[in-house]
Protein backbone atom coordinates (compact mmCIF):
# COMPACT_ATOMS: atom_id res chain seq x y z
CA UNK A 1 0.00 0.00 0.00
CA UNK A 2 1.61 3.32 -1.40
CA UNK A 3 1.46 5.95 1.08
CA UNK A 4 -0.10 9.51 0.03
CA UNK A 5 4.00 11.18 -0.17
CA UNK A 6 4.95 8.11 -2.52
CA UNK A 7 1.36 8.54 -4.44
CA UNK A 8 2.39 12.32 -5.03
CA UNK A 9 5.80 11.73 -5.53
CA UNK A 10 4.80 9.13 -8.51
CA UNK A 11 2.01 11.90 -9.67
CA UNK A 12 4.86 14.28 -10.05
CA UNK A 13 6.91 12.07 -11.42
CA UNK A 14 4.57 11.32 -14.72
CA UNK A 15 3.93 14.91 -15.20
CA UNK A 16 7.54 15.42 -15.29
CA UNK A 17 7.87 12.91 -17.96
CA UNK A 18 4.59 13.90 -20.26
CA UNK A 19 6.05 17.57 -19.93
CA UNK A 20 9.16 16.35 -21.29
CA UNK A 21 7.62 14.30 -24.04
CA UNK A 22 5.93 17.05 -25.42
CA UNK A 23 8.43 19.56 -24.76
CA UNK A 24 10.76 17.49 -27.05
CA UNK A 25 8.09 17.75 -30.33
CA UNK A 26 9.29 21.49 -30.32
CA UNK A 27 12.96 23.44 -31.18
CA UNK A 28 11.97 25.98 -28.38
CA UNK A 29 14.42 29.02 -27.61
CA UNK A 30 13.52 28.96 -24.05
CA UNK A 31 11.58 27.22 -21.60
CA UNK A 32 9.52 28.32 -18.50
CA UNK A 33 7.43 27.00 -15.67
CA UNK A 34 4.80 28.94 -14.42
CA UNK A 35 3.08 26.47 -10.92
CA UNK A 36 3.15 23.15 -10.86
CA UNK A 37 1.41 22.06 -14.25
CA UNK A 38 2.32 25.02 -17.19
CA UNK A 39 5.30 24.59 -19.15
CA UNK A 40 6.44 28.03 -21.21
CA UNK A 41 8.52 27.46 -24.79
CA UNK A 42 9.24 30.48 -26.22
CA UNK A 43 10.60 30.55 -29.73
CA UNK A 44 11.76 32.80 -32.75
CA UNK A 45 9.84 33.62 -35.49
CA UNK A 46 11.02 30.49 -37.83
CA UNK A 47 10.40 28.28 -34.91
CA UNK A 48 6.99 29.15 -34.28
CA UNK A 49 5.73 28.62 -37.26
CA UNK A 50 6.97 25.25 -37.62
CA UNK A 51 5.93 24.72 -33.69
CA UNK A 52 2.20 26.36 -34.93
CA UNK A 53 1.97 23.38 -37.29
CA UNK A 54 3.23 20.47 -34.84
CA UNK A 55 0.18 21.58 -32.79
CA UNK A 56 -2.14 21.59 -35.23
CA UNK A 57 -1.62 17.68 -35.69
CA UNK A 58 -2.88 17.02 -32.16
CA UNK A 59 -6.18 14.95 -31.60
CA UNK A 60 -8.42 17.17 -30.37
CA UNK A 61 -10.40 15.72 -27.09
CA UNK A 62 -12.80 19.00 -26.52
CA UNK A 63 -13.17 21.73 -29.11
CA UNK A 64 -14.40 23.67 -26.68
CA UNK A 65 -11.80 23.92 -23.57
CA UNK A 66 -8.66 22.87 -26.30
CA UNK A 67 -7.72 20.06 -24.77
CA UNK A 68 -5.42 18.07 -26.89
CA UNK A 69 -4.07 14.40 -26.71
CA UNK A 70 -1.09 13.20 -27.97
CA UNK A 71 1.08 9.60 -26.90
CA UNK A 72 -1.95 9.60 -24.78
CA UNK A 73 -0.58 12.58 -22.60
CA UNK A 74 -3.40 15.32 -22.43
CA UNK A 75 -2.55 18.90 -21.92
CA UNK A 76 -3.77 21.79 -23.64
CA UNK A 77 -1.83 24.30 -25.83
CA UNK A 78 -2.60 27.84 -26.05
CA UNK A 79 -0.51 29.31 -28.74
CA UNK A 80 0.49 33.62 -28.56
CA UNK A 81 1.66 34.07 -32.02
CA UNK A 82 2.46 38.14 -30.86
CA UNK A 83 4.57 37.11 -28.55
CA UNK A 84 5.63 34.16 -30.14
CA UNK A 85 5.50 31.50 -26.95
CA UNK A 86 3.51 28.35 -26.46
CA UNK A 87 1.87 27.75 -22.87
CA UNK A 88 1.00 24.26 -22.35
CA UNK A 89 -1.46 23.31 -19.27
CA UNK A 90 -1.00 19.74 -18.26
Amino acid sequence: MNTFEQDMAESYKKLENNMETIASLFNFKKRGYMGENIMILDFNKKEFIKAQAIAATFDTINDVSGWTNHQGIEFRPVLYSKNKRIVLHF
